[in-house]
């Protein structure tokens, strides 16, 4: 029996040999950027489950503090408001879902904050307008912003994108967008 399965293993060897083709695992065929950190500026690749990339995403603007609410939407006392302009393009071959509510941010303390309301100027919606909830067809690009109230004392770390696959749950770390000194 050992013997056969030794046979089987130097004979798929000798094919790869053979055919130059070598197999590797899906987490091998998947660039390292996929959860590193980036500047903001810089596009992320989204991949699916089996490594086949499904969009690239970019944070291209990052305002902590944001200031430009409305008369009547001012931060509650010990809060703040943060705003991020995000472009995601379809570059997979399947129609591809994103929601506002798929990007979150992380802190320096690994908790995260998801969307919340802000009360945002009429000024500001025309020139940062909201990232509307879309199902793109390949080849599709969207840009919108997304504006979030958190701790006013939180230092913040990473924006992420977050979401379901078919049989899994996936993060992304988009952004750094940690204070600089």
């Amino acid at each position: 029996m050992a013997r056969n399965i030794s046979r089987r293993a130097f004979a798929a060897g000798a094919a790869a040999l053979i055919t130059g083709t070598v197999l590797q695992p899906v987490s091998a065929q998947v660039p390292s950027n996929a959860i590193g950190q980036n500047p903001v500026g810089s596009p992320v690749a989204i991949y699916d489950e089996l490594g086949n990339e499904r969009a690239k995403i970019t944070v291209t603007e990052f305002i902590d503090p944001f200031l430009d609410w409305s008369d009547y939407g001012a931060p509650q006392r010990g809060e703040r408001f943060v705003l991020a302009t995000i472009q995601v393009e379809a570059t997979g071959a399947r129609p591809l879902d994103v929601s506002s509510y798929d990007f979150k941010l992380l802190d320096d303390q690994g908790i995260i904050y998801s969307y919340g309301y802000v009360s945002r100027s009429d000024a500001s919606m025309v020139s940062h307008p909201d990232l509307e909830d879309a199902s793109m067809l390949p080849g599709e690009t969207i840009t919108g912003s997304i504006a979030l109230n958190i701790p006013e004392v939180v230092v913040l770390s990473q924006m992420i994108f977050t979401g379901y696959g078919e049989n899994n749950e996936f993060l992304y770390l988009l952004a750094d967008i940690s204070p600089t000194t």
